[in-house]
């Protein structure tokens, strides 16, 4: 009764294709992996260094695909802890980490080694899968 002829068929198929296509590209634009934290409490304890300066480059693999360079010679000025580490705010930069949007970031490090990056406009904390010494 109801008939579809073969070139709508392949219209539709052609359709259907783009629409999965277009689904995978828009996916592999991830985001940066956010963890909601307070804000970070200033301490006054004389083990936490107040500023620190990076020797040498530091490539951070994040997990979005995206890597970022901690440049050497950056100045880095201590501005809070959070239960994940001591939070770190560039003193002559601004530094970015990127993903489906550009965020500004702080660095979060534990025992000397990077951990992951506090995103201030958005209050959150995003770990890195390897901590970067």
């Amino acid at each position: 009764m109801f008939g579809y002829s073969k070139c709508w068929d392949r219209q539709h198929a052609v359709r259907c294709l783009f629409v999965a296509v277009s689904v995978v590209c828009l996916t592999a634009c991830a985001d940066v992996v956010q963890q909601p934290v307070d804000v970070p409490i200033m301490r006054s304890e004389a083990t936490i260094p107040q500023v620190v300066a990076i020797d040498g480059d530091q490539k951070v693999d994040v997990s979005t695909g995206y890597s970022r360079t901690v440049r050497s010679g950056t100045h880095w000025r201590y501005i809070g802890s959070l239960s994940q580490g001591e939070v770190y705010k560039p003193t002559d930069s601004t530094f970015t980490v990127e993903s489906k949007n550009i965020h500004e970031a702080y660095l979060v490090i534990k025992n000397k080694m990077l951990i992951g990056y506090y995103l201030p406009v958005e209050q959150t904390i995003s770990l890195l899968d390897h901590p970067v010494q």
